[in-house]
């Protein structure tokens, strides 16, 4: 999915002239641009899937429009509902790198926008789609850019020796070099172009089953000794999700909290065939948290005992 736009412009359906506005700018940013846009309007407010909130939080981009609004008495004000959203916006912690503002021109500026410094302002329904969509092409607004980190993808390796055997009369895991085991990482990337992601971590969410343990303890780094990676600009990095033992077709996980002494300890998490959703957390400094989920099937009628495939956003729990 291209990077999401949310658009606040709080539609006049009494104005033909502006709803051709926005339907031009969102033919422009969609067809032309590759951005996906969710317009924010009352009926979504609070209910609908997505709703206003939902997609807000989901959002790559914040895109607002100030048009004027006949009020009675009052002369012509804007709409209250932008204003909510735009301060809603600068909440769920946009800024300049990911939001633009647009100003009808001559009018007064009230509430937070008194306060917001806007990228520019528009005569009319004339020229607003000339002003923004310009704006966004000068600020390299592109589809394959994210707010959040990105989970790219989930990959299961061919088995290998890894440091673990169950031990039957304890219930645990004992270091042994000869017994077979695959792992499971996922790969997260970080799609801005300034920004770091500082002590980036991922761990299990929602345990969804009534499994042996629950540990949110964070997850082990991919190819380094630590729980945590730094993702810079334009990188991808891999953290171990878990590992399936092949022979006791079992799942655990190596997490900070599992280490307990010379060889590990590793408790399983699962040992009974079956239909699985994993549900994890990823967070990271400065960084919305974001959340994804994995799908895993054990069993005999499984291929190779096991089948493991990322969740589609839309099917998270």
């Amino acid at each position: 999915m291209s990077a999401q736009v949310f658009l606040s412009c709080g539609q006049n359906k009494q104005s033909k002239r502006e709803m051709a506005a926005i339907n031009a700018i969102v033919k422009a940013l969609e067809k032309d641009l590759g951005l996906t846009v969710f317009v924010a309007t009352k009926e979504n407010f609070f209910i609908g899937s997505p709703n206003i909130f939902e997609s807000l939080r989901e959002s790559d981009y914040y895109l607002f429009i100030n048009f004027k609004r006949p009020v009675e008495k009052t002369g012509c004000y804007c709409s209250l509902y932008t204003h909510q959203e735009l301060a809603m916006a600068i909440a769920y912690g946009f800024d300049r790198s990911n939001m633009l503002i647009f100003h009808k021109h001559g009018m007064q500026k009230s509430g937070i926008l008194a306060y917001t410094i806007a990228n520019g302002e528009f005569n009319g329904y004339s020229d607003v789609v000339e002003t923004v969509i310009k704006a966004v092409r000068d600020c390299n607004w592109s589809p394959n850019y994210s707010r959040h980190l990105s989970i790219e993808s989930v990959t299961l390796f061919p088995p290998c020796r890894f440091n673990t055997l169950k031990d039957k009369e304890m219930g645990v895991y004992h270091s042994d070099p000869f017994h077979n085991t695959q792992i499971v990482t996922v790969e997260i990337s970080n799609r801005r172009k300034r920004d770091v992601a500082i002590n980036c971590q991922v761990h299990l969410k929602d345990k969804g089953e009534p499994y042996l343990h629950y540990d949110r303890a964070p997850l082990k780094a991919a190819g380094v000794k630590s729980y945590s990676h730094t993702i810079w600009p334009g990188e991808t990095v891999s953290f171990d999700l878990f590992c399936y033992d092949v022979d006791q077709k079992t799942i655990f996980m190596r997490t900070e909290s599992d280490v307990v002494g010379l060889g590990g300890v590793y408790l399983p998490l699962i040992n009974k065939p079956g239909h699985y959703i994993l549900t994890y957390e990823v967070c990271a400094l400065n960084f919305p948290i974001s959340t994804f989920a994995v799908e895993l099937q054990l069993g005999d009628d499984v291929k190779d005992g096991i089948q493991v495939s990322l969740c589609p956003k839309n099917h998270i729990p």
